[in-house]
């Protein structure tokens, strides 16, 4: 009797484990856990995965099932989001229309005009609560012509302190703008000649978050500063403005999504080492240099994008992003 106790126990201990190690790998169902506080008692599992591709990807798209973002937790930035932009330029002229074609891009990217289409393919990045980003205001404008930049010689390398000194400089100097962190406000960097990044074309990044919300910024440079940066040879407006308003497109839906990475990593929406062009990343890294089928279809093969504005067309060329639900890179959602 007491041997087959003891076969029924084996039994019962080998169908847990086939339970807790098989059928998780077999159903797409992971078995880390979640750690951060914020779903301390929630039932809702931050793991999600990509859906099944609705039809074949097309090249150079990467292999489905490899790019899903997976949601790891922390805090994202959800509802209308407010964009505030400086142009740090030191006392140097920007190229022609290049601050009011940056202005029109956010400008456009509100539920009012055509970009909406393009902003809603955040829409299925929620938070925990459901939560999910909806609109853009574009809140304030500044130039600084006052605030050298910090270096003596050459081309300026700003990182990301240099880039949260200048939002807080900017901060101090505009009583109407929001004077601490928050994750509805986004603060948009600009740089001319004088500056590049210390770290490719641009970046985003959140300043500390203990004990506060996070003052979330993205940085972009001019096109042309630095041999890895160089404009773009089919653009709809103009070189370095295109340029700008690309990396603009892919800084902020990054800081949208995953405003607090790289610290703590992954945080927010990220894909962790899948099969993107980038080998993983953000939404944006996922489709770097995609731009959809060429030619691109608007301003005589220029543009991708043909966001109307009253009875104007406002033509871009800027790269697809991410979309879980399409498992595709794409350039909007209906």
């Amino acid at each position: 009797m007491k041997g087959k106790m003891f076969l029924v126990g084996i039994f019962t201990l080998l169908n847990i484990l086939v339970i807790v190690t098989v059928l998780p790998r077999t159903f797409g169902i992971s078995s880390r856990a979640a750690t951060n506080k914020e779903y301390a008692g929630s039932n809702m599992n931050p793991y999600v995965s990509c859906p099944p591709s609705p039809s074949p990807v097309p090249t150079p798209t990467p292999t489905p099932g490899n790019d899903c973002m997976t949601y790891h937790g922390n805090l994202i930035m959800t509802g209308n989001i407010n964009v505030y932009i400086i142009n740090w330029f030191d006392g140097e002229q920007p190229p022609a229309n290049y601050v009011s074609l940056i202005q029109q891009f956010y400008n456009d990217l509100s539920g009012t005009q055509g970009g909406q289409t393009f902003y809603n393919i955040l829409n299925q990045y929620p938070d925990h609560t459901g939560n999910y980003p909806t609109d853009v205001t574009l809140a304030g404008t500044w130039e600084d012509d006052s605030t050298p930049y910090p270096c003596n010689q050459g081309i300026c390398k700003l990182d990301a302190a240099d880039i949260l000194a200048e939002v807080e400089t900017a901060m101090s100097q505009n009583s109407s703008w929001p004077q601490g962190g928050s994750y509805a406000n986004y603060f948009a960097v600009y740089t001319l000649d004088g500056a590049q990044s210390s770290v490719g074309c641009a970046f985003h990044g959140a300043s500390s978050v203990s004990g506060n919300a996070p003052t979330i910024y993205g940085y972009v440079q001019l096109a042309g500063v630095g041999p890895s940066c160089p404009p773009p040879t089919i653009y709809p407006n103009c070189a370095k403005c295109d340029s700008a308003i690309n990396r603009s497109a892919h800084e902020m839906f990054e800081a949208v999504t995953d405003p607090l990475t790289p610290t703590p990593y992954p945080s927010g929406w990220y894909n962790v080492g899948g099969g993107g062009s980038a080998g993983g990343g953000e939404i944006a890294d996922l489709c770097g240099g995609q731009y959809g089928p060429t030619p691109y279809p608007y301003d005589n093969g220029k543009a991708n994008q043909d966001w109307v504005s009253g009875s104007q067309d406002h033509y871009y060329l800027i790269q697809e992003m991410w979309s879980n639900s399409a498992d595709a890179c794409t350039t909007g959602n209906a």
